[in-house]
């Protein structure tokens, strides 16, 4: 119930209690003297003696100002009533005035509750009025935590004894909260058109009493066009309401927040924002924490609809901790879980999304899920006509919407534990398959590295043997001429004597050492050169060369400490290569493993020539 409300209703009351004079509040014994030192009087002493009128003004002075009075003034006129010192008149003016501090603290429950109190008293006495704001209260405050179908149920019960008493007022009042209804429930035209009847009534003037509706009833309409995506006729009624909100006291902006909303429909959030700003600025003490709630709830959604997720859950989340202070109705409640579960959707948080969904569906009661059931079961029976039609005969109206809320609530969360469990079993899976990968790998690895550890072994063995398959002798130093290409026997071994002659020199090692450089010096020519090489050795002048280096660098490494602290770039120049990928290369394809694996195994076992 926003506050406005609770104060227009509260003018109905003052209408329907008796009056007290003003002199006689002047008397009312306020100070009391000991024969000892003065005391100070605690404040529940002070109204010990009050009557029940002179406790309902009381209660009136401070009921935006001092909670803690207010409660003792309640007990106070509760005690009363125990002990049977009122009249039914009284009885039910304290239940009354009880149920409007109910309703001004949203403690709905207890509003109603004190209501039912005012409402037996009232039908004692028949005071027609008084069972009319009582029944019409009841029905605000089911109303106010989303119960619909006891609201409309209440209101018709108080409209049919105002309008059998012939009070316009309050007839007024009770149709103007049964239009919000009707726009909660998604009736949109019928909760347009109740309004529009009873403005017409309020601007007639003939109503004393009834311009203090104003503000609140063009918010209402406001709001309906905005939900009708009618923004023109929006800022139209709502132009109206703030000139009618410049003439009231009412503690809740309720136009200007409708404003902010036309603006976050229109898609103008940063406008929207600065006027929730300034609203949050401006806004009456009194009205705390609706004005809050009311504030934070647009904010979030503006924000939410800019795609500021991360601010968007920062609003939302203000409006979670505001539970234990504020009795949210359950559509409150289920659009801010909504717009959480979103927004961490939209951030990738499922688990978070997840929780906020569950969450927004355990806001309907059991009751509503009956009926919510009923409705999907009627609509998976009939067509669309048929379905309005017994929707209305079953009087499921009210929780038309409440169906339409859950069946999507549960899509979203359906779809979101669907991805969740796809997202987990891709885990599974790949976990699986990375678990035999890894295996695999393991596999692969243990094998290669006995393989490279046989390699090495088989190495060093021909090390310590000098074991040199390319440079093992030919038996036989006759020529073999392949290719038409003839050397005479005198011609070959003087080559094959010189190239022995110049491995000894280590000429093989240096640079310069190409065929053509080769042949010079063994006084022959390149042909005849790589003749000889191919015959004695069985293999060409470049691998033939590089047998010689690798030969050489496998034993150096092995006996040369120093030698194998050098890099890989410094061993390979050594060796007469021109780069390193060249040396590593020819390494790896002589030994069957990498210069740097044997260096490191050769440190490891701490080799000494």
């Amino acid at each position: 119930m926003t506050k406005n409300k609770i104060k227009a209703h509260l003018r109905i009351f003052n209408r329907a209690s008796r009056t007290l004079s003003f002199v006689a509040l002047l008397l009312l014994p306020t100070i009391f003297y000991s024969q000892a030192s003065p005391k100070p009087i605690s404040f529940k002493d002070s109204i010990a003696s009050f009557s029940q009128l002179q406790l309902n003004q009381q209660q009136r002075k401070y009921f935006y100002t001092d909670s803690l009075k207010v409660e003792i003034i309640n007990e106070k006129m509760l005690l009363d009533i125990r002990n049977s010192k009122y009249t039914d008149d009284e009885v039910c003016d304290a239940y009354t005035a009880i149920y409007f501090w109910k309703a001004n603290v949203n403690d709905k429950r207890g509003c109603i509750a004190m209501a039912q109190k005012a409402l037996e008293v009232a039908e004692k006495i028949d005071a027609k009025r008084r069972i009319a704001l009582a029944i019409n209260i009841i029905a605000f405050c089911h109303y106010s935590l989303g119960e619909y179908n006891l609201a409309i149920k209440n209101y018709t019960k108080a409209l049919k004894v105002a309008d059998g008493g012939g009070d316009e007022f309050m007839s007024i009042a009770i149709r103007s909260n049964l239009a919000d209804v009707k726009i909660a429930c998604n009736d949109l035209e019928g909760g347009i058109n109740l309004i529009h009847e009873q403005i017409k009534k309020i601007e007639s003037n003939k109503i004393e009493g009834t311009q203090q509706f104003l503000p609140q009833t063009y918010a209402s309409l406001t709001n309906a066009y905005v939900l009708k995506e009618n923004l023109e006729k929006a800022r139209y009624y709502n132009t109206l309401g703030l000139e009618s909100e410049k003439n009231s006291n009412d503690v809740l902006p309720v136009t200007s927040l409708a404003l902010a909303n036309i603006e976050i429909s229109d898609g103008n959030y940063n406008k929207a924002l600065d006027i929730l700003s300034e609203i949050e600025k401006n806004r009456n003490k009194e009205s705390f924490i609706e004005a809050t709630v009311s504030i934070l709830s647009y904010k979030g959604k503006a924000l939410f609809l800019k795609k500021e997720y991360s601010n968007a859950i920062r609003e939302f989340k203000k409006l979670e901790q505001l539970k234990n202070n504020y009795e949210f109705n359950s559509f409150q409640l289920q659009e801010v879980y909504r717009l959480l579960a979103q927004s961490y959707k939209a951030l990738n948080q499922e688990d978070q999304s997840l929780d906020y969904f569950e969450k927004a569906l355990s806001t309907f009661t059991e009751n509503e899920k009956i009926r919510i059931e009923l409705i999907g079961e009627i609509a998976s029976k009939y067509d669309k006509v048929e379905f309005e039609k017994e929707i209305r005969d079953r009087e499921l109206t009210a929780s038309k919407k409440n169906y339409e809320q859950f069946s999507s609530l549960q899509k979203e969360l359906s779809s979101l534990q669907r991805k969740k469990r796809q997202h987990e079993y891709f885990l599974i899976y790949g976990a699986i398959v990375a678990a035999c990968l890894i295996i695999a790998f393991g596999i692969w690895l243990f094998q290669y590295r006995k393989s490279n550890r046989n390699k090495f072994e088989a190495l060093l063995t021909q090390v310590h043997e000098k074991e040199n398959r390319f440079m093992e002798k030919n038996k036989s130093l006759a020529s073999k001429p392949k290719n038409g290409v003839e050397i005479r026997k005198e011609t070959y071994e003087q080559i094959i004597t010189g190239l022995q002659k110049l491995e000894n020199k280590r000429y093989y090692l240096s640079k310069e050492c190409t065929v053509v450089n080769m042949a010079k010096k063994l006084r022959t020519n390149s042909t005849y050169l790589s003749k000889a090489i191919n015959d004695h050795f069985e293999v060409n002048f470049n691998t033939y060369i590089h047998s010689l280096r690798i030969n050489y660098a496998i034993d150096r490494l092995k006996n040369d400490t120093q030698f194998r602290s050098y890099s890989i770039k410094a061993i390979s120049a050594e060796l007469g290569y021109q780069s390193a990928n060249t040396f590593t290369k020819s390494f790896k394809e002589r030994t069957g493993i990498l210069p740097s694996y044997y260096i490191r195994k050769l440190n490891a076992q701490k080799v000494i020539g």
